[in-house]
């Protein structure tokens, strides 16, 4: 994958490890602080930007918690 993943990645990737079509998928940008880190989530001014880095998710239903990821092929079973 690239460094854009988008919801149709995330798409495709749980398609080929659990042969079946995610509920749910999404995708956002990542943001960077151009001034103000850690100061969002205590009321103080902040100046962020989206940049072109995407996180992609895709969700289905399950006895349990899997993650898997386009740096892990694997799956890996989480404890909730």
């Amino acid at each position: 994958m690239t460094t854009t993943t988008s919801a149709r990645d995330a798409i495709a990737l749980f398609a080929a490890q659990y042969a079946a079509a995610p509920t749910a998928a999404a995708s956002a940008p990542g943001r960077v602080n151009l001034i103000g880190e850690h100061t969002d989530y205590n009321g103080g001014p902040v100046l962020p930007m989206a940049i072109r880095v995407r996180t992609g998710a895709a969700v289905g239903p399950s006895d349990g918690w899997e993650l898997v990821s386009s740096l892990e092929p694997e799956p890996v079973k989480v404890d909730p």
